[in-house]
């Protein structure tokens, strides 16, 4: 018996941390059509959640680096975040957004229209 706790409690520390750190961190953006991605900063800007694009790879243009991509997410539950807007830079367009934690280095990001019934969404990989 003293052996099962100890591996439930191994288990949950490792397992716990990178949930409960949230969307917090660096992250990778899926690579587009052209084999380009960004990297986006995720962080808290004051009650709510906001993410700022700080790396580009796969083009030497630079212009959108430090360009607010998330903002307005607000917590809807554990691990998910909805009622903010996202920056799609392909089109240069804000879109309503959501996002929730798949795992603690995964992140679903979905950009919407029509109230929610047309999304696009990628699923991020947390980079630290």
């Amino acid at each position: 018996m003293r052996r099962l706790s100890l591996v439930i409690a191994i288990i949950t520390a490792t397992a716990s941390p990178a949930l409960a750190a949230g969307p917090t961190g660096v992250w990778q953006s899926e690579k587009n059509d052209e084999g380009r991605w960004i990297e986006v900063t995720i962080g808290q800007c004051g009650p709510q959640i906001c993410g700022t694009i700080s790396e580009v790879h796969g083009t030497t243009d630079r212009s959108k680096v430090g360009m607010q991509m998330i903002r307005s997410m607000v917590s809807d539950g554990p691990n998910s975040w909805d009622d903010g807007e996202i920056f799609a830079p392909d089109d240069e367009k804000w879109y309503d957004a959501n996002m929730k934690m798949l795992s603690g280095n995964q992140l679903e990001v979905s950009g919407c229209v029509a109230f929610g019934l047309i999304c696009r969404s990628q699923v991020w990989t947390r980079l630290r």
